[in-house]
Formats: C-alpha cells, sequence, structure tokens
C-alpha cells in the first residue's frame, strides 16, 4: 500500500497531512488498541522517511521533485506565522511586565515623598 501511495501524488500528499502520530478512532474500533498503535507507529515512520526524501530533493520513483508541494508551502506559512504570534505575546508580555514595575516604581517613590513631607 505504502509503495502504491507514492506513485500519485494526491496519495502522498494525503501520507504527509495526515497526523502520524495519533491514532484515528475508527482504527482502534477496527483493529484494536494493539493493531492500531502498531499501524500508527508504521505510518509515522514512513512519514518521516518521506519527509526526508522531499527534504533532500531526491528522486521520488525515479521523477526528480522540482519544486515544494502547495501543502507544504502552507504548514511552512502556518508554522511561521504561529512563531511571530509567540513572539509578539512574549513582547507584549514583557512590555506589559516593564510597565508595571515602573508603576510600582512610582507608586513606592510616591508613597516615600509623601511620608517625608
Amino acid at each position: 500500500m505504502f509503495h502504491r501511495a507514492l506513485k500519485t501524488s494526491h496519495s502522498l500528499r494525503t501520507l504527509l497531512t495526515m497526523n502520524m502520530a495519533t491514532v484515528p478512532y475508527r482504527f482502534f474500533k477496527a483493529l484494536g488498541a494493539k493493531e492500531a498503535v502498531k499501524k500508527s507507529q508504521e505510518w509515522k515512520k514512513k512519514t518521516i522517511a518521506l519527509k526526508a526524501m522531499l527534504e533532500e530533493g531526491g528522486r521520488l520513483n525515479g521523477e526528480l521533485k522540482s519544486r515544494p508541494s502547495m501543502r507544504s508551502q502552507q504548514l511552512k506559512f502556518a508554522l511561521e506565522d504561529q512563531e511571530n504570534v509567540r513572539n509578539e505575546a512574549t513582547k507584549e508580555k514583557r512590555r506589559a511586565q516593564e510597565l508595571e514595575a515602573q508603576l510600582e516604581e512610582e507608586t513606592r517613590r510616591r508613597k516615600l515623598s509623601v511620608r517625608r513631607s
């Protein structure tokens, strides 16, 4: 099945985009837990191998992979967006902490000046 899946780009896309780390419920139901986990581990290994082949720019069934697929580009951009959002969130947290520290410092100074007078 795996080698047949490599022959068509649709099947390849399907294999690459499926989340191999998790086991779908229907497989638990159909195969039982042990078999489903085995299948999941096999899929994960095959996916890792496929991704490595594509990243190397190697030959896939004798055909040169000329450019990355749209799906992989979309995934790349989505990951970059997530990273940018995380970076912005950490920047905002730092800014908030700095402002809070400044506010505390000002209130402490005001209390000291009130006590002195």
